[in-house]
């Protein structure tokens, strides 16, 4: 069976878990740290992470989130 797990930035965890338990019937599976919240839907698994807009994605670039 295939997964698929990916990381999506959000400015607000709360906002971003609302969202997405709403639009696509995720269910919370874990809070391991503060800003951090792993989702399922059947195979699938989303992690979001808090990220402030304005903050940079990396160190190896210029680039600023902006949501």
């Amino acid at each position: 069976m295939m997964s698929l797990s990916i990381s999506v930035d959000v400015p607000n965890l709360a906002d971003g878990v609302r969202f997405y338990l709403k639009a696509f019937g995720f269910s919370i599976i874990a809070e391991p740290v503060a800003g951090v919240a792993v989702l399922r839907a059947g195979t699938s698994k989303i992690c979001l992470l808090e990220k402030d807009a304005g903050s940079s994605p990396s160190i190896c670039t210029q680039e600023k989130r902006h949501y």
